[in-house]
């Protein structure tokens, strides 16, 4: 969920945290070794978050360095729990764009701290603003990466499919946003015949059909809903080669 990888300040100070899994269970049949050792680790781990807090607080109250590292992410604020009126957004179809700092978390996962009004306020800028820098920024800082993906079961239902490809980022973090990147579903309608269907299956990763038929999109969404009960959008989307647009009819 975003909860475990989402950072929000609020007076430019920390008040909520990602989520944190122990990386070791304090005791042990050594004499106290463990512990020794954990406490040793777990002060390791809070020095790094702390350093990195740290950065992206001076980072946060210096728009031209903020400004070089705004990314965009999609979310379903209904799903993922978020309240929209504390933090800049714009709607995209039945889901909403919000804007984010990313940084490095423990196990190299990305960690992200949004955007909120306040600091859109202390910066002087718009959401406009946010969204151009985004535009910009995001698929630089967290590169598209593409896998080819036959094994969900409401994919073997399809009888006329051609292609199967599951995009996401290389941080497989928030990797739904990558159909927001610039010609980025052109360039997979270019390299493959056929209709193409575009399936926001979870914040992490979009699910992209090619079909040499057309797909009742309703009966694939309920074959869908069969294998995942929350799904980032509620519609299969058909993108339209011409205008370079996802559509809904």
């Amino acid at each position: 969920m975003l909860k475990d990888d989402l950072i929000m300040f609020k007076d430019f100070k920390f008040i909520k945290m990602f989520k944190h899994d122990n990386p070791m269970e304090p005791g042990g049949d050594n004499g106290g070794d463990d512990d020794f050792w954990s406490f040793l680790m777990f002060m390791r781990m809070m020095g790094k978050a702390i350093g990195a807090l740290e950065d992206l607080i001076l980072e946060i109250n210096d728009l031209e360095k903020a400004k070089e590292k705004i990314c965009y992410l999609i979310m379903n604020p209904e799903i993922d729990g978020i309240g929209l009126s504390e933090i800049p957004s714009r709607v995209f179809y039945d889901m909403v764009i919000v804007y984010a700092i990313p940084m490095k978390g423990s196990n190299n996962k990305m960690v992200a701290t949004l955007v909120n009004n306040e600091m859109m306020n202390a910066w002087n800028v718009t959401e406009n603003d946010l969204y151009n820098y985004a535009r910009k920024n995001t698929p630089k800082l967290l590169v598209a990466k593409t896998d080819t993906c036959l094994d969900h079961s409401f994919i073997k239902e399809q009888e006329d499919i051609e292609n199967c490809l599951i995009i996401s980022n290389e941080q497989h973090t928030h990797g739904s946003t990558t159909i927001l990147y610039e010609d980025f579903l052109k360039n997979i309608a270019d390299e493959n015949e056929g209709f193409m269907y575009v399936i926001p299956y979870s914040v992490e990763e979009t699910v992209v059909i090619i079909s040499n038929k057309k797909i009742d999109k309703k009966k694939l969404y309920s074959e869908i809903k069969k294998e995942k009960e929350l799904i980032l959008s509620s519609f299969v989307y058909e993108y339209n080669r011409e205008t370079n647009q996802l559509e809904l009819n």
